[in-house]
Formats: structure tokens, C-alpha cells, sequence
């Protein structure tokens, strides 16, 4: 958590006027969240029972727009005219996350949320179809904008970028396959 959050400013510090750099940070500090997240349901008290979660769509929605930014203009075009779906998706997936039982329900099998069992609801099998083409779409991108970059330095940047975008894809094929197989 303090990484991201401390990865998002520097960022932010290196280059304050750059949009990227903007998106990236805003990124890295909606991912801190998610972290803090995860603090508050592992340790859970009285003075965090107000805690609903932190959106876990979003972040996805705003490193697919990172990444359109990162394609030459010529091959972005097509899919920036889809990008209000995919935040207004994403956004509609963490209301119904936090507010219905309808994508997934707390099954209550412990007291944090390492413990517990979450059922899928009816419109699961929606989540993951969404988070991983989105995740899919982000790779390509992110890779496309690598063959198309001459600069060695900016190559090894996006290859960062690649990389990270595989271990995203990782963890939500892992958060979905536990909720699909019914694990704790």
C-alpha cells in the first residue's frame, strides 16, 4: 500500500504537468485503496462496520485509459469512442458490489475477509467477462504502443507496464477463480 501510494507521487512530482503521469498516479493511489481495503476487512472492528469497500472496477477502467493514451493517435481512435462504457460499467460494478448481493453475496463463512466464502449472485459470470477482456484489451495496448515505440528507453518504460498489466490480469483471474470455485 505505502509503495503505491508513494510510486503515485513520485509520479506525480517527476512530472506534474504530464497527463500520463497523472492517470498512472491516480491509478496507483485508487490501488492503495484496494489495499486499505483489504487492511480494514482482514482487521475488522466496530469504528470500521461504516466501511462498505473500495471501488475495485475503477482502477481497471482508468489503466485501459492509461494505456489507449499510450497508442499512437491513428490506433486509439476506434477504441476511445467505447471509453465512457467502460467507465460507466466499471462504476455500475461497484455499486452493484457494494450495495446488492446480485454479482457477489458474502456467504459469512469467517470474520475477515480471508476467511469468508463469497457466492456468485446472478450476474457474476458479467464481472469477470469484463475484467478480464478489459485486462486482455490493456495488455494489447500497452504492447502495441511497445512495437510501435523506437526509443530504447521508452520501450523498457512500457515494458514496465506490460509486465504489470500481466500480474493485474493474474490477480483477477485468482480473485475470480476463488469466488467461482467457492474458497476461502
Amino acid at each position: 500500500m505505502a509503495l503505491s501510494l508513494w510510486l503515485g507521487c513520485y509520479l506525480i512530482a517527476r512530472s506534474p504537468r504530464s497527463r500520463l503521469a497523472w492517470q498512472a498516479g491516480l491509478t496507483l493511489w485508487a490501488l492503495g485503496g484496494i489495499f486499505i481495503d483489504s487492511i480494514v476487512s482482514i482487521n475488522p472492528s466496530p469504528a470500521t462496520s461504516w466501511w462498505l469497500g473500495w471501488p475495485i472496477n475503477l482502477p481497471v477502467a482508468i489503466w485501459y485509459h492509461l494505456s489507449l493514451e499510450t497508442l499512437p493517435p491513428d490506433r486509439a481512435h476506434r477504441q476511445r469512442l467505447f471509453l465512457p462504457v467502460v467507465y460507466g460499467l466499471m462504476i455500475l460494478f461497484d455499486i452493484l458490489l457494494a450495495f446488492t448481493p446480485w454479482v457477489v453475496a458474502d456467504a459469512r463463512g469467517g470474520l475477515a475477509v480471508f476467511a469468508k466464502i463469497f457466492a456468485p449472485g446472478p450476474l457474476f459470470l458479467f464481472l469477470p467477462v469484463s475484467l478480464i477482456g478489459l485486462m486482455s484489451l490493456t495488455l494489447y495496448n500497452f504492447w502495441r504502443a511497445r512495437q510501435a515505440v523506437t526509443n530504447l528507453a521508452l520501450r523498457k518504460q512500457l515494458n514496465s507496464l506490460v509486465r504489470g498489466t500481466v500480474f493485474g490480469a493474474l490477480g483477477i483471474g485468482y480473485a475470480v477463480a476463488i469466488v467461482a470455485l467457492k474458497l476461502a
